[in-house]
């Protein structure tokens, strides 16, 4: 699996994971990993939006910052994000 992005921020209450994407690679439907020094969360992508934007938003492209709603509250900042499959 190669990194295709990484965690800059998250929002605990809202359970949402601010992702600076650095390569082409997920979109709604895909399982991502995310992990980090204390969290290993896997999961599929079922809601995102651009940061800073309510619209929702179908894939992850090298350069966006998307926010990602995720399952587990064990999400840190740092955390990077992988593609699986």
């Amino acid at each position: 699996m190669e990194i295709v992005g990484r965690v800059t921020h998250y929002y605990d209450s809202a359970r949402l994971a601010v992702i600076k994407v650095e390569r082409d690679g997920f979109k709604i439907g895909d399982t991502i990993v995310i992990e980090g020094k204390t969290s290993e969360v896997e999961q599929v992508v079922k809601f995102m939006q651009l940061d800073g934007d309510q619209k929702p938003h179908e894939v992850a492209r090298a350069g966006e910052t998307v926010r990602v709603r995720v399952d587990d509250r064990g999400v840190r900042e740092g955390d990077v994000i992988f593609k699986k499959g």
